[in-house]
Parts: structure tokens; sequence; C-alpha cells
């Protein structure tokens, strides 16, 4: 009783954690208790609500506004999180699913943030974050860090950039990634304030492409050793021929066109 008008703000606070975490109808509750708590107080003679009768009604009819938005208010921030939670699980679900990962750079905090599935990407565990760029510039493949370095150059001069580069996994195992990233300024245009992108796995599709380039080389390599012309039709209507140099000699046409349509 000594708290007067103070002795329901613990059930204003209480309304706020509990539209918070549970919503309207348990904070509503709350409410009501801490109506019936005045009532009770004005009926036993404790209550330090001053008279008359009609000064009283204000202060518990503006009580009951006062917790009332309070609960609106509460309950919007709750559903509002709520929302952007499940979206951003959604989001994180489709990039992991198109086996894409976002990242993000303060360049004020000098902090890296990665989305969850980068680290499984990179043998790594999830939620797996490089402790700074120069944490992360030491497991690119040495072969790949000029080009890279003079990449991020070109971006901090710029506005976006693309590369793709070796990254060592936690059991030495080579990935090729790519990374495509945009820079945000500050208004004057000089400032960099944050880099903002995305990073996909392309350690199959490239070692496919090394593979097929490696074929080509051998088929080229067997063409030029083989003593006689050679020529490989790609279909059936013989429209692309590949012929070895013999071949092309034999027929006077230039040796440096190897794919062609000859009748």
């Amino acid at each position: 009783p000594a708290a007067g008008l103070a002795s329901q703000l613990p059930f204003l606070l209480a309304i706020t954690l509990v539209a918070l975490l549970s919503g309207r109808g348990p904070a509503a509750l709350v409410l009501t208790v801490g109506i019936s708590v005045a009532l009770w107080r004005l009926a036993e003679g404790s209550s330090q609500l001053p008279e008359p009768a009609a000064a009283r009604v204000f202060i518990l009819l503006g009580y009951a506004a006062l917790g009332t938005l309070i609960i609106v208010v509460a309950d919007a921030a709750r559903r509002h999180a709520q929302e952007s939670k499940r979206t951003r699980a959604e989001f994180d679900l489709a990039m992991a699913a198109a086996n894409v990962g976002s990242w993000h750079y303060d360049y004020a905090r000098r902090a890296l943030t990665y989305s969850p599935n980068i680290g499984p990407m990179i043998g790594r565990p999830a939620g797996f974050v490089h402790a700074s760029l120069d944490d992360w510039m030491s497991e690119v493949h040495p072969d790949d860090r000029e080009a890279l370095s003079r990449a991020l150059q070109d971006a901090s001069r710029g506005d976006s950039y693309e590369v793709s580069y070796r990254l060592r996994t936690s059991s030495g195992e080579w990935r090729w990634l790519l990374v495509r990233g945009r820079i945000q300024r500050g208004a004057d245009g000089k400032l960099l304030l944050r880099a903002d992108g995305v990073v996909m796995d392309i350690t199959g599709a490239r070692n496919a492409e090394l593979d097929l380039l490696r074929s080509t080389e051998e088929l080229r390599t067997i063409l030029d050793l083989i003593p006689a012309g050679v020529a490989i039709a790609h279909d059936a209507a013989g429209n692309q021929i590949t012929v070895s140099p013999r071949f092309a000699r034999m027929l006077r046409i230039d040796d440096t066109v190897r794919n062609a349509s000859y009748t």
C-alpha cells in the first residue's frame, strides 16, 4: 500500500513481457489481474487512489487503456519478429537447397558474417565464420590470391565484383567457390560502409570443365601424332568436323582451323 499508484507498475512490466513472449491472450489476463488487484484494494480500503470516486474510475480506465496499448504494440512487435524469423529461415533453406550462401562484411567493425550453410559448404561446421579477412585469405589457394586481391581492389573502386577461387577445407581439400559481391558506400561516394554478396560451390562444375579440357587436349595430342589424316564428324550430317593437322595439309586448308564445315 505504501507504494501507491507505483504498485501497479510491475503489472505493466508483466503485461509487456507476456505480450512479447506469448501474445495478446495471456497479456490480457495479466491486465485483468492488475485491475482486479486495484479493485480488491479499493474494496478493503488499502488503496492509495485519490478521492473522489470519479478520479479513481478515471485512473483505472487510464491504466486499462495503457495496458491495452502495451498489449497491442508488444504483440505486433512479437508477430513482426516471428515473421522476420520465419522469412529468414525460409530464405536460408532455399539458399541451402541451391547450395548458395550469403555473406556480409562491415568495414567499420571489420567483421564478417556468414549464412549458416557456408560452413558445411567449405567443410566446416554450420555457423562457421572466418575470424577476419586475413584469416579467410590465408586459406585461399596461393595460385589464386593475386587474382582475388586484384578483384577486391577493383571492387573497392567500383561497386561489384565476381571472382572464382579455391579455398582449403578443414580436411585440406580444395573447393572451388564463385563469389559475387556488391559494395555500399557513404554519401560522399568514397567511404566504404559494407559489402554483401553470395558464394556458390562450383567444385563439381569446375572439375568437369577441367576434365573436358584435359580430354580435349589429349584428343588433340593424339590427332597431332597419328601419321595419317583423321577427320571426326560430331553429328550425323557431318556439319561439324574436327580434322587433324595432317588431314588439313592434305586438304590444303588452314591448319589452325579445327572445327568447321567441310563438303
